[in-house]
């Protein structure tokens, strides 16, 4: 907003806001001083996910009925509860809190604030917000009918840590014709991201223990899409119990 009136287009990291009013004053903003504001989901300009997309649109999966989302890593930015404390020296406490409610410096919170209500909406907003964003963008959808969630701190008990928002959640959003869920998981060792040799080479992951894949489901076959340069694959009916792949775009970028 401050770069909006100073008349300066701008590029902001994801997620854009806190909450929903915030980012009703970002666009009040940018539509006042007439500048441009994109919000980086580091996924739009990769090849693979134009492919994704025009592949779709073109028919090829057919009628487009269900997707899935997932975000599910190991346990991180959780630590233990501290009492407050004086402020570093080199850390203006108060610029740093911003618009959160006014609260003395501690350093459990300053250290782990990616899972506090105050400072976010946990790692649905953080780190999937990525993977909804792109399976919005190939599926062509916007705001939905519709939104439930659920979920909560299961895996570790939220008193004996500093956090509050789930380590596991389940969202459905409602559309005319197409159902879309998301599914979080914070506590699974054996859940990785797409690393960097994947990345890089004529490789995809292991999809059933990959992070952050999109499983998108048509009357003609079924993608999965991953994030991180996961490249993506196209399943038809398996023969002899192997997998069929009908269409494949690596992930390099």
């Amino acid at each position: 907003v401050l770069a909006c009136n100073h008349g300066k287009d701008v590029y902001v990291e994801k997620p854009p806001t806190h909450n929903c009013w915030e980012g009703q004053q970002m666009v009040k903003a940018a539509r006042k001083n007439n500048q441009i504001v994109q919000c980086g989901f580091q996924n739009r300009s990769a090849p693979y996910n134009m492919a994704a997309k025009k592949y779709i649109e073109d028919g090829k999966l057919g009628t487009v009925h269900l997707c899935r989302i997932y975000n599910q890593k190991p346990e991180w930015g959780v630590g233990p509860i501290t009492p407050d404390s004086d402020a570093p020296s080199h850390l203006d406490w108060n610029i740093w809190n911003g618009p959160a409610p006014e609260h003395a410096y501690n350093q459990g919170m300053h250290r782990n604030w990616h899972h506090q209500w105050r400072y976010s909406g946990g790692d649905i907003a953080n780190d999937a917000s990525h993977q909804i964003d792109l399976a919005r963008w190939v599926l062509g959808i916007d705001v939905p009918k519709s939104v439930y969630s659920t979920g909560g701190r299961y895996a570790r008990d939220p008193d004996s840590i500093v956090a509050e928002t789930p380590d596991t959640q389940i969202a459905l959003y409602d559309y005319d014709d197409l159902l879309v869920s998301f599914e979080l998981t914070l506590f699974g060792r054996y859940i990785l991201k797409t690393d960097p040799t994947v990345r890089n080479t004529d490789m995809f992951p292991y999809w059933m223990q990959n992070s952050t894949r999109i499983e998108i489901f048509g009357t003609e076959g079924m993608m999965v899409l991953g994030r991180h340069g996961g490249g993506w694959q196209v399943f038809e009916r398996p023969k002899d119990r192997k997998p069929v792949v009908t269409e494949q775009r690596y992930g390099r970028f």
